[in-house]
């Protein structure tokens, strides 16, 4: 059996290894041996791991495997909120959401987030939100006093008693994350990015953290968005990750990345597979040409 099994993975790796060439992705050999492992034959899902890893990136390391590890958690939180919503059997929901690693308090958000997408009726949802209310009053004397006790009674206002307040069945089966913790995440990497180049800064000129972000560190931001040169030596000595270099770069000068990001070698290959982008005056010759092809009879 194995012997018919061991080939499948190198060939779904090879496949995974031709998107990310056609795409001028340069991802590690581990970590395409790590989706290719956790596909189990599919090779849809390979894809669809290897699509979420990469977006927005042109090199992939074993550290974007943990966004992987997520996503899977995500199935689980998706299930138990279709138990919640779809079902009235409290005792199965009850013990769904106790396998779920996922405090109470997250639980609580995902749910307020997705019921107005799945309860239509008005009254349904006035009344699953009175539990929803209920629930966070007990979540927060459970923060307050440290009687975790009470935990058990939030959850069973914000699991069965939202999947009671329900008089209908609703068609609805996609669930979306939650804003507030998306915009919190968002505003943390951003400030951890910062952070982070606040020290490599302060390192390299010898220089507190403060002084870097008052003076040193705008003048470098400056230099590293509008000097390429500049900004591949400070890439390497700084040894600045992809997030950092975006974070540095800013949206206006984003089409710099891969310029900074990749060696020259690398680039070549990439050059090979992506069309050359066409300078402002060719792009501007041609318009012209397809506006005179216009009164062209």
């Amino acid at each position: 059996m194995s012997r018919f099994y061991e080939p499948y993975p190198a060939s779904i790796i090879r496949f995974l290894k031709r998107i990310c060439a056609s795409e001028g992705i340069f991802a590690d050999q581990k970590v395409l041996q790590n989706i290719a492992d956790r596909c189990k034959g599919d090779i849809r899902s390979a894809v669809n791991d290897l699509q979420s890893i990469s977006l927005d990136k042109k090199q992939v390391d074993t550290t974007a495997l943990s966004a992987l590890g997520y996503r899977d958690r995500e199935k689980d939180i998706f299930a138990v909120l279709r138990e919640i919503f779809k079902t009235s059997n409290i005792q199965s929901i009850r013990e769904s959401a106790s396998r779920l690693d996922l405090e109470p308090g997250l639980l609580l958000l995902w749910i307020a987030e997705n019921l107005p997408r799945e309860y239509l009726d008005l009254e349904d949802m006035y009344k699953a939100y009175e539990y929803v209310s209920k629930a966070d009053v007990f979540l927060g004397r459970t923060y307050r006093r440290q009687h975790f006790g009470l935990w058990a009674y939030a959850c069973d206002y914000m699991n069965g008693g939202v999947a009671v307040a329900k008089t209908h069945s609703y068609p609805n089966d996609s669930y979306s994350f939650p804003t507030w913790l998306r915009e919190r995440k968002m505003d943390r990497t951003g400030e951890n990015v910062k952070e982070s180049l606040f020290s490599k800064i302060s390192k390299i000129t010898h220089s507190s953290n403060k002084k870097t972000k008052e003076m040193i560190y705008p003048f470098f931001k400056n230099m590293f968005s509008n000097n390429t040169p500049f900004a591949i030596e400070m890439k390497n000595k700084l040894n600045l990750s992809e997030s950092e270099i975006k974070y540095l770069l800013g949206k206006n000068h984003s089409y710099k990345l891969k310029e900074i990001l990749l060696s020259p070698s690398e680039l070549e290959e990439v050059k090979k597979i992506e069309p050359e982008e066409k300078t402002v005056e060719e792009n501007e010759k041609e318009e012209e040409i397809q506006q005179q092809s216009l009164f062209d009879f």
